[in-house]
């Protein structure tokens, strides 16, 4: 596939069209991982959304908000965090 010659230095050299094509395969692999990494923060983003719902109807529902005091700030939390948090697979 890819033709390398050795040189003093033990530096393996490319034609530019190899070249080009591994320059291509790099940007290729930055960008899904820059995808990947983007949507791992939108998931959480969506499940702090989710723990922020869940907090608000519990106590409607079932008439305590010992589920809120927990679920509420978690969910602000997750939502504002620029750490990942989760786990999500």
């Amino acid at each position: 596939m890819y033709t390398q010659v050795k040189t003093n230095y033990q530096e393996p050299l490319y034609t530019l069209t190899e070249a080009e094509k591994l320059i291509d395969w790099n940007r290729h692999k930055a960008t899904q991982k820059h995808k990947a990494k983007r949507n791992y923060f939108i998931k959480q983003k969506l499940s702090g959304v989710a723990m922020l719902l869940i907090g608000i109807v519990t106590p409607i529902l079932l008439q305590d908000i010992t589920l809120s005091l927990f679920a509420i700030p978690f969910g602000i939390f997750l939502m504002v965090t620029k750490q990942k948090v989760m786990t999500l697979n």
